[in-house]
């Protein structure tokens, strides 16, 4: 079964290798992977192809909503695919 593509392309004033660890590294995407700004996060990936990561969003109310899914490709800094 096919599954939709979703392609996010931003151009943002940062060094490249800053935004890629800002994409990768759990203890940076922790700070800022969230819905609300009294949300926080929980984050832990294996940055390989195949790998996987996981992502738990905790809300003011004490829900936790989890993100997972798998890398696909990674080229950095200037290239990552997952789902």
């Amino acid at each position: 079964m096919n599954q939709p593509v979703v392609r996010i392309r931003r151009i943002i004033k940062a060094e490249r290798k800053k935004v890629f660890e800002a994409w990768t590294k759990p203890e940076l995407m922790r700070n800022w992977f969230f819905v609300a700004p009294n949300w926080s996060a929980s984050v832990s990936n294996e940055l390989k192809v195949g790998g996987s990561y996981k992502i738990e969003m905790h809300s003011e109310e004490k829900n936790t909503f989890t993100q997972y899914g798998e890398y696909k490709e990674i080229k950095p800094p200037e290239k990552l695919v997952f789902t």
